[in-house]
């Protein structure tokens, strides 16, 4: 995108991408907003393994640019029959990871669905908020510093709280490589980068929980 505004001066650049952040911050500013839609929309693309950018000169006008992996694919005919899973109202979802960014894209994906979702950035939170409340679902984050997400889904699987069956979605770039040992502390995983039809398509294969649950409690 490009206009013909007036410009940011290059020291200024580096704060357009923060959050509640802007370029002028003084009282008498010219301009509205919160500072927030650059922000939101740089956690989108990173979520998505792109770069986003702005190339400005002052007086000159700015151009904002994004870049996004796209691997060239077949051509295919398009199912118009298909219909997207229509998920029960009133869920709850726990997000847990380390990167907020990440963590506030993945709740802007679920809300539009109808589900409440509560984010929280490491594993001894996630045991706390799993201690405090049932969540209809747990998308945990692998590779976090302190306490790893299998660790922590092993500390809640093992405890006594309400989420101790409620069904895990382990998210990893390598979520893949998860040894068969630790496998069966999650039923799904999802592969980072998130598009918005991995999310939808792990969330909705998930929340079938109980042949999971009657798994864990015959185990």
């Amino acid at each position: 995108m490009t206009d013909s505004g007036i410009g940011i001066a290059p020291e200024q650049i580096s704060r357009l991408f923060l959050r509640f952040s802007q370029v002028d911050g003084s009282i008498s500013r010219r301009f509205g907003g919160t500072g927030l839609g650059l922000a939101i929309c740089r956690g989108l693309v990173e979520a998505m393994g792109g770069e986003i950018g702005v190339d400005s000169h002052e007086g000159q006008g700015s151009t904002f640019w994004f870049e996004l992996p796209a691997p060239v694919c077949e051509a295919t005919s398009l199912n118009l029959e298909a219909e997207a899973p229509v998920l029960p109202p009133g869920l709850t979802v726990l997000v847990v990871d380390d990167q907020t960014r990440i963590a506030e894209v993945m709740s802007l994906m679920l809300q539009p669905l109808g589900l409440a979702v509560h984010t929280v950035a490491s594993g001894h939170e996630a045991i706390a908020a799993a201690d405090a409340q049932p969540y209809d679902l747990i998308l945990m984050d692998w590779h976090m510093p302190g306490l790893s997400g299998v660790n922590t889904a092993q500390a809640i699987r093992s405890g006594t709280g309400p989420n101790r069956f409620s069904p895990m979605v382990l998210c990893s770039a390598d979520a893949a490589a998860l040894p068969d040992s630790q496998a069966a502390l999650f039923e799904g995983r999802l592969l980072k980068p998130i598009s918005g039809n991995s999310l939808l398509a792990a969330v909705s294969a998930a929340l079938d929980p109980e042949p999971f649950a009657a798994a864990l409690r015959s185990a």
